[in-house]
């Protein structure tokens, strides 16, 4: 168990930093539209953007459900909201109120625009980058909620039933599961709509679309045979699958009919699904020791990932100023965002209590156990 948390915590930890290189990737990138850009742009950058995009955060929320029934199981519903929660809800709000707030007001001077107060709380402009720890503080208090209220015997046949070969279940769960998101499109596209839009933080649509990978995480901890059967699936294996996914996409994807687009949707979730195993599988392959590089990064991420979206936006709008050329704006503005909020975690995070809590919404970290500074990840 320690091994795989280790693994895991490290992969968390680089998936929560790789917002870095795609925040910087948008501001260099040929296709897309930032907060900053610049008038020319990469394809190469497009086309790394697009690739992060796809599977970072369905890996990261996976990552998250897996832990969230660990702590469930080891501390009970009670000590788990408060943990997670604290761990969530103090940062955002810390967050909220000072670099996003200060982003904000930087953004609409840039932009020529009058900053109100008003519009930045009730239309959701403080939620930025944050989004997801929003989804994780309702997906935290659903899964608290469904492991309080439901009788013990029906947790354990719904999350921990016999599954007598593990290796077929784990390949065969890559073929089944881009099934849910077919299903999600088909009823939002058919039946009812169910994209919402709640306070300019919350799109109803994408909310459902993130569940499922916290869900099969959450279930993958309840079976460990699925779990190492999964990370084990040989690496060509993955990398094939994720190349017939992308390549069905390209020749059968796109159209008006209902089926090219559920070709369309099944191609596309299959190599997103295929790449949050392979994420998993080097992981457990080259990051299973915990050591002390992937430890400190691991516990720098979440400082790093807070303080990083307003560093892009600042080095990035002196950039443009400069220099356009696309490389230079993506290595110097990822490198240059990277050290600082690391520089920040360093020497302020880990060394005072109040940024501590603040920002990681814990004590200092440097004053922990690993075993309780893993659970309160």
């Amino acid at each position: 168990m320690t091994e795989r948390i280790y693994y895991l915590d490290a992969l968390r930890g680089i998936l929560m930093m790789g917002g870095v290189l795609l925040h910087a990737g948008y501001v260099a990138s040929s296709g897309h539209t930032w907060l900053v850009s610049g008038s020319g742009g990469s394809i190469a950058a497009y086309f790394m953007v697009e690739i992060i995009h796809y599977f970072r955060m369905p890996a990261f929320f996976v990552v998250s459900g897996f832990f969230c029934l660990m702590t469930l199981h080891k501390y009970g519903t009670e000590k788990f909201l408060s943990v997670r929660l604290k761990r969530i809800v103090i940062p955002t709000i810390t967050t909220a109120l000072t670099l996003n707030l200060l982003q904000r007001i930087f953004l609409d001077e840039l932009n020529s625009k009058a900053f109100s107060l008003r519009s930045y709380f009730l239309e959701g402009q403080w939620d930025s980058h944050l989004w997801f720890l929003v989804y994780l503080f309702f997906y935290f208090i659903l899964a608290a909620l469904f492991h309080a209220l439901t009788p013990l015997w029906l947790v354990k046949r719904v999350t921990a039933f016999a599954i007598p070969n593990p290796n077929a279940m784990a390949f065969g769960m890559l073929l089944a599961l881009p099934c849910f998101t077919l299903v999600l499109q088909g009823i939002d596209s058919t039946l009812i709509s169910l994209t919402y839009d709640i306070g300019g933080v919350i799109d109803t649509y994408q909310f459902l679309y993130y569940i499922q990978f916290f869900i099969v995480g959450y279930w993958l901890y309840s079976h460990p045979g699925v779990m190492d059967a999964l990370v084990r699936i040989d690496i060509w294996k993955l990398v094939l699958t994720i190349a017939v996914g992308v390549g069905a996409y390209a020749l059968w994807g796109g159209g008006e009919t209902y089926l090219r687009v559920a070709i369309a949707e099944y191609t596309r979730m299959l190599w997103v699904w295929a790449a949050v195993a392979l994420c998993l599988g080097l992981f457990r392959r080259y990051a299973n020791g915990g050591g002390k590089t992937l430890r400190y990064l691991s516990e720098a991420s979440y400082t790093v990932y807070l303080f990083h979206h307003f560093l892009v936006v600042l080095i990035a709008a002196v950039l443009l100023h400069v220099s356009t050329n696309p490389l230079v704006l993506l290595l110097v503005t990822s490198a240059s965002a990277f050290s600082i909020a690391l520089a920040i975690h360093h020497f302020v995070v880990r060394r005072f209590d109040w940024a501590a809590y603040l920002f990681n919404g814990k004590v200092n970290c440097q004053k922990q156990p690993v075993s309780l500074m893993i659970a309160a990840q």
